[in-house]
């Protein structure tokens, strides 16, 4: 970062791009246990706003998306910056309680129209994004679970807590040593992202996979092909279905939805780090 300070990130493309960060490393204060305003403005420590701007600025740049501006960021709703803290308990927006033995993380998804500020529960795609990162062994997620089938990489259920209550996902890789080869056998796609899918594909015909930069390794970064195509925001007049054209998928066991044989996740791991001068 720009203070000289180090934040690791863990960046998944799955649905939407997200940048998943540790709160207690993210640094100001930041505990990863936060609640929005009803209207969703931060009413984190001072200088929260600024931090997520700068983190989100760099995870773009990280992506490909190099002639993005701070401006253009601002901006932008993607990509989502995700704080991911240990389970812990704390009180929901709605007054209930969430408790630590109940969740097996905490997660808040900040994006940006104009100004900064935070979901005031827990996004569809974001979600889906979160179970893809959080199955596959080492990244930011994956660390803050306890010893279990899900964090060894076997899947399983993850039940996390948002601002708003809980909510459990369900998501099953196909892991391989070479991360650009990893897939899921149940992608983790919560009922209402699902709904929508399969309403987008009843009204047209479906597009085919379209592959996402390049394979092997790029300033640190382990590329993995993506299902999904996200161009740069600054194509923003363009309709949804044009900037991120949808894959193929088709119901999978249990109600999931599976990727066809082609599909995989982008993950985008590195630590954001920038010495003053």
């Amino acid at each position: 970062m720009d203070d000289g300070t180090t934040v690791d990130v863990t960046i998944t493309d799955m649905t939407n791009p997200c940048v998943f960060f540790n709160a207690a490393q993210f640094g100001i204060g930041v505990t990863g246990l936060e609640l929005p305003n009803p209207d969703g403005s931060l009413t984190g420590p001072p200088g929260m706003e600024k931090r997520l701007a700068e983190l989100r600025l760099k995870a773009s740049h990280l992506m490909g998306w190099t002639s993005m501006t701070a401006e253009q960021s601002l901006n932008s709703t993607m990509p989502f910056a995700v704080s991911i803290t240990a389970p812990a308990d704390y009180t929901s927006m709605t007054g209930s309680t969430v408790k630590a033995a109940d969740v097996d993380l905490v997660a808040r998804w900040y994006a940006s129209d104009g100004h900064i500020g935070m979901h005031t529960a827990a996004p569809g795609s974001g979600s889906t994004c979160l179970g893809a990162a959080v199955a596959v062994p080492g990244t930011i997620p994956n660390q803050a679970l306890a010893q279990g089938p899900l964090k060894s990489g076997k899947g399983g259920d993850l039940t996390f807590g948002h601002p708003s209550g809980e909510f459990t996902l369900h998501t099953e890789p196909n892991l391989d040593n070479d991360p650009n080869k990893i897939s899921y056998r149940h992608s983790p796609s919560p009922d209402v992202a699902r709904h929508l899918r399969r309403h987008r594909l009843r009204q047209g015909k479906p597009r085919g996979a379209r592959q996402v930069g390049g394979s092997g390794r790029v300033h640190g970064l382990v590329v993995l092909h993506a299902r999904r195509h996200h161009q740069h925001p600054e194509v923003a007049h363009r309709s949804e279905d044009q900037q991120h054209p949808c894959a193929r998928h088709r119901p999978g066991r249990r109600g999931q939805l599976r990727a066809d044989s082609h599909g995989t996740a982008e993950f985008l791991t590195s630590a954001l780090t920038q010495r003053p001068k």
